[in-house]
């Protein structure tokens, strides 16, 4: 057998490896097709927002109002507290997330849906507020 017979050999895959390489790409590309449908309506419903999260003066501001909030309301000086440890851990994590292992990403996705019930929680605190 020569060099390149003993690679097609190789190269071959069983109907098994096929078909679980044909799923693992199935739910990979549902997953990012759901993902980018929702990150395109959550642009199109909040488009100012969307636009000014990427920029300086919004990742200022944010912060700044949030404590002149909890100044007022001392109850929620904790949930903010929370939501910045949160953020400050996880977002590290999640601009490496196709290196991490898979129960760490599991873990992480976990962790992030955590962390937007408590965004669904400041929302409440914001609505409350009297302008």
């Amino acid at each position: 057998m020569s060099t390149t017979e003993g690679n097609k050999a190789e190269a071959k895959l069983t109907k098994e490896e096929a078909k679980g390489l044909a799923e693992l790409y199935r739910s990979m590309l549902d997953a990012y097709g759901q993902f980018s449908e929702t990150l395109g309506r959550i642009q199109l419903t909040h488009g100012e927002a969307y636009a000014a999260m990427f920029s300086l003066e919004s990742a200022a501001a944010l912060p700044e109002m949030l404590s002149q909030l909890s100044g007022t309301r001392p109850e929620l000086s904790k949930l903010l507290t929370a939501i910045f440890v949160k953020m400050a851990t996880l977002l590290p994590r999640l601009g490496n997330l196709m290196n991490l292992p898979a129960t760490d990403k599991i873990q992480l996705g976990e962790s992030l849906r955590l962390l937007a019930r408590d965004f669904a929680e400041l929302i409440n605190w914001i609505e409350k507020v009297d302008e």
